[in-house]
């Protein structure tokens, strides 16, 4: 099969559990574009939150899609970025959601994500450990003022925190009041939301469409459930040695872990066939 395109995850992917880059990776995704073969990152992080493994990588033309496919972006760009594709959480949701936290749940940090923005209330030690995984600093700013603007798109609300207490909330919330919405557990203590039409799948689906690339020529990698998606819609999907076994039933091979640079290896292997 002959691969034109390569959409990969980030964290747990091409990055280990310390959030080093596989050592293999910048040579492969140079080995991609002089094959002609287009590469591109699919990954819950904002545009900023990539930008360290976009400069690792040399891969500053490659689409970008964020917030678990909420937000492409043709290629890394803080200002003026040109957007392939965009849908914000709904605001009635956004807005039933916030109020239960902030009412019910003061203790969990809020962090909005709105295109290359990144905003919170205060830098609390949730929030440094965030910093600390980035490497970007949010803006620090009453979310009252940023929700304000009912023209200004949400793609991400990430709220971090006790994982029983984000149990607690999933549990109380009434999902019939958010019918434009779904809720994630990135990790125990983290909690995604993004308008329910979006996924990694369907973030594929336009990047290839964009590129004028067939969904059987593309080839996708990625660790967690919300990889499954875009492991079933491409042409070939890779799933992580470490990965659940609901995630490798959907792949249609599995590599080795992110420790052992199972991302590059595949990506040689399956695309670029450097033993062939």
């Amino acid at each position: 099969m002959e691969f034109q395109l390569v959409v990969s995850d980030i964290d747990g992917t091409i990055l280990s559990n310390d959030y080093t880059l596989d050592e293999g990776m910048p040579a492969t995704v140079a080995a991609l574009s002089q094959s002609g073969i287009s590469f591109a990152l699919n990954s819950a992080r904002s545009p900023e939150g990539m930008l360290a493994i976009i400069d690792q990588l040399q891969a500053y033309d490659s689409p970008i899609s964020c917030f678990n496919g909420a937000l492409i972006l043709a290629r890394y760009a803080k200002e003026n970025p040109e957007v392939m594709y965009s849908l914000p959480v709904d605001r009635e949701d956004l807005d039933y959601l916030l109020a239960i936290v902030q009412e019910q749940f003061p203790g969990l940090a809020i962090n909005l994500y709105a295109t290359t923005n990144w905003y919170v209330e205060a830098v609390t030690d949730n929030i440094e450990i965030e910093i600390a995984r980035t490497g970007i600093q949010p803006t620090v700013t009453p979310l009252e003022d940023v929700l304000a603007d009912k023209n200004r798109a949400i793609h991400k609300l990430l709220l971090i925190g006790d994982a029983k207490q984000l149990d607690e909330l999933t549990q109380s919330v009434d999902s019939q009041l958010l019918p434009h919405t779904i809720l994630y557990r990135a990790k125990p203590n983290y909690l995604e939301v993004t308008h329910s039409d979006v996924s990694k799948g369907h973030a594929v689906e336009v990047i290839a469409n964009k590129l004028g690339i067939d969904l059987g020529q593309t080839f996708t990698i990625g660790d967690n459930q919300n990889d499954s998606s875009m492991l079933d819609v491409a042409g070939f999907g890779v799933a992580m040695g470490h990965a659940k076994d609901d995630v490798k039933r959907v792949a249609d091979a599995v590599t080795e872990t992110n420790e052992n640079q199972g991302a590059s290896s595949a990506i040689q292997k399956y695309v670029i066939r450097k033993d062939d």
